[in-house]
């Protein structure tokens, strides 16, 4: 079903609140109607409307998430393989047997842009909802019906902060995911933004862009549903150390503002983490080092950024789930103990080596 939202704008920042439609059901006057701001399709778009009340649910599901996910443009890039991470972590993909969520979802995306519902920007490599199927996916309502239809429904937030010291109001919905921004990338997020966030205890998906100096503990004591943790543009050198208890993290993707950057052992702890991605800000020199017994994480399907030297070409070999690895520096001293490796990793499909 459509997602309806409302957006609030203040000297305090923008945000957007999204929540899905329930399936109405004949005879039941307490389930949210048609939202009446929602208007008669002109001629020209009834084969759009069409399509889109033809898609099968699944299919709907991905798009009506996917549209909503434009207004964190601005955010991060909704590149094609940041998008499968998100509808996984989400829970929108079924289950088939014997098949890889992800690349369950491959296949969604894959079928979508078939559709001509879904398309890459050229520019940027980013994926859209194409825009007639844009305005099917999403009806905007102001705060008031949205307060009084939502109930218990999970709510997804885009929230965008000008004043860094207030606390964030979530006004008591059930949110599931939150992607969070300070006015500028390079901007800082106060104790009391982190502080807010760390009450949201049905939480799955959290992206944060902006300068915070620390990640609160209470991350890895409160969060424990989190199934994405992205954190970009942080000022910290390191994570605390009981973010070993997210023990349902499938993505962890960090791009820190200050090099050396430090990932505590405790994270070999998250045996359902697939998706591992830590990026360096400035010269590769300093890139991000993974510990070295990462090949604990035995479930592991995206590897980015490794450093091989250090015995962690060693590593490497017992992570055989890989789907997806890139290796900076490599070099004679450990291109053996890398290729012996790659070879025992039968389900790679993307392999990246880079020099520096």
């Amino acid at each position: 079903m459509p997602y309806f939202y409302f957006r609030h704008e203040s000297d305090d920042g923008k945000e957007m609140f999204f929540a899905e439609m329930p399936v109405r059901k004949s005879q039941d006057n307490d389930v949210l109607p048609m939202i009446s701001s929602r208007t008669a399709p002109s001629k020209g778009e009834d084969s759009y409307l069409a399509n889109y009340e033809n898609l099968p649910h699944h299919l709907k599901s991905c798009l009506d998430y996917i549209a909503s996910l434009a207004f964190i443009a601005t955010l991060t890039y909704l590149t094609e393989n940041k998008l499968v991470r998100l509808l996984v972590a989400e829970g929108l993909i079924p289950a088939e047997t014997g098949e890889i969520l992800e690349v369950v979802a491959e296949n969604i995306i894959g079928e979508l842009i078939g559709l001509e519902m879904l398309q890459e920007c050229p520019y940027w490599h980013v994926l859209e909802v194409v825009e007639p199927y844009k305005k099917l996916c999403l009806v905007e309502v102001d705060e008031q019906e949205f307060i009084s239809k939502v109930g218990n429904l999970p709510v997804r937030a885009v929230i965008k902060i000008h004043r860094k010291n207030n606390a964030l109001d979530f006004k008591n919905f059930e949110i599931r995911s939150l992607f969070l921004q300070a006015e500028h990338p390079y901007g800082g997020l106060s104790l009391a933004n982190t502080q807010s966030i760390c009450q949201l205890q049905f939480l799955l998906v959290l992206e944060i862009v902006g300068a915070i100096e620390s990640l609160p503990d209470e991350v890895g004591l409160n969060l424990v549903q989190l199934t994405y943790l992205g954190l970009s543009y942080s000022c910290f050198v390191k994570l605390p150390r009981t973010l070993g208890n997210l023990q349902k993290l499938q993505t962890l993707d960090i791009f820190p503002y200050e090099d050396p950057f430090q990932l505590p052992i405790e994270v070999l702890k998250i045996q359902q983490l697939k998706h591992l991605l830590l990026w360096s800000s400035t010269s590769m020199d300093n890139e991000v080092r993974f510990p070295k017994e990462i090949g604990m994480l035995v479930n592991l399907q995206t590897c980015g950024n490794v450093y091989a030297g250090d015995g962690i070409a060693n590593e490497l070999a017992t992570l055989t789930q890989l789907r997806k690895l890139t290796v900076h520096r490599v070099s004679e001293d450990h291109a053996v103990d890398l290729a012996s490796a790659i070879m025992k990793m039968e389900n790679l499909v993307s392999l990246t080596l880079r020099e520096r």
